[in-house]
């Protein structure tokens, strides 16, 4: 399905909000037994079948959630053929969003015949539309009116993020959790997505979790698959101790306030600013999807004129930080 000439879709809100997010990324945990590698889990219509090594990779996960999450029945299982649907819910959301998310739209495909051609034919395409180049996981989603754009310092859990690490490399992900400073501003996250790693030919990590320092304690390789040791994506203080604490570009892990976490509180070294050379933070773009509220007290420009459409839309309330504060967290 080639994107409309006249393409200018209306924002769309998917069934369910945050509660059946969770549900899907557990879904997704339950069959991922083969961890990190090539392929999706679920069957999603006309973006691929479910491979059988059970593996996926960090974009394949992202886009294929978004793709469950589109699908009106309400469903987060892997066993039904999602029929994910834009524009405000009237179209079929087309393999167009699957191949602009992974990042692949635009590149060309030595095994495919033409492949030059039929690249070059794309950008001049989107260009001559004046249509962004949008291969990126949050840009295509915005680019779909899936979500609106929020500056980093407002994110919150289920927000869509697009990471280009220092090393060149790249990531997409879901936030899990942030940490604000005493101005209410987003000074590191942790997130969630398809975590792993490919060296020597092969493929390494859990898959389907929560970034972590000690992954160990999530998930297990036991038997030739990989299991989870709990159900995942629930708030713990395990999650405050073990994850991965990324700053934001720009901000260093010394002016991050680590009295202000809840206990336990990040484990020595666990917050990552550009001290940590490749594996830093060095460029993201966040995405809240339709049916979430923009930020009351917006930071930066990336809301845009979009705060008030968003408010009109907003259905169900985000989490606040459940990392934030002093003592326990029950305390």
């Amino acid at each position: 399905m080639m994107i409309p000439d006249g393409f200018d879709p209306k924002p769309t809100v998917f069934t369910g909000g945050l509660e059946r997010m969770i549900k899907i990324w557990e879904s997704s945990r339950d069959v991922n037994d083969g961890g990190y590698g090539g392929g999706v889990l679920q069957h999603v219509t006309g973006w691929g079948t479910p491979s059988s090594h059970k593996t996926t990779s960090c974009s394949p996960f992202t886009a294929t959630v978004i793709g469950m999450l589109f699908d009106s029945s309400g469903a987060s299982d892997a066993t039904t053929k999602y029929n994910p649907m834009y524009d405000g819910g009237q179209t079929p959301l087309p393999v167009d969003y699957y191949v602009l998310h992974n990042g692949f739209y635009f590149q060309v495909d030595s095994d495919v015949p033409n492949s030059a051609a039929i690249i070059a034919e794309r950008k001049a395409r989107f260009h001559a539309k004046g249509w962004p180049l949008c291969d990126d996981s949050a840009d295509a989603t915005v680019f779909f009116n899936l979500g609106y754009a929020i500056d980093s310092r407002d994110m919150r859990r289920g927000d869509l993020v697009g990471i280009d690490w220092a090393s060149g490399h790249g990531h997409a992900t879901f936030c899990w959790d942030v940490h604000c400073n005493d101005n209410g501003e987003v000074d590191c996250f942790s997130f969630l997505s398809a975590n792993g790693y490919k060296a020597g030919g092969a493929y390494h990590g859990a898959g389907v979790s929560v970034s972590t320092a000690n992954p160990e304690h999530f998930v297990v390789h036991d038997g030739g698959a990989f299991k989870k040791t709990r159900t995942l994506f629930v708030d713990s203080p395990d999650y405050i101790k073990h994850s991965k604490w990324y700053c934001l570009p720009g901000v260093r892990a010394s002016s991050v306030n680590t009295a202000t976490f809840h206990d336990p509180g990040p484990e020595a070294g666990n917050i990552i600013d550009k001290t940590a050379g490749g594996n830093a933070v060095a460029r993201m773009r966040v995405v809240r999807f339709w049916g979430f509220p923009p930020p009351v007290n917006p930071h930066g420009t990336r809301l845009g004129d979009k705060g008030a459409l968003a408010t009109q839309l907003a259905r169900w309330p985000l989490p606040p930080s459940y990392a934030t504060g002093t003592g326990p967290v029950d305390g």
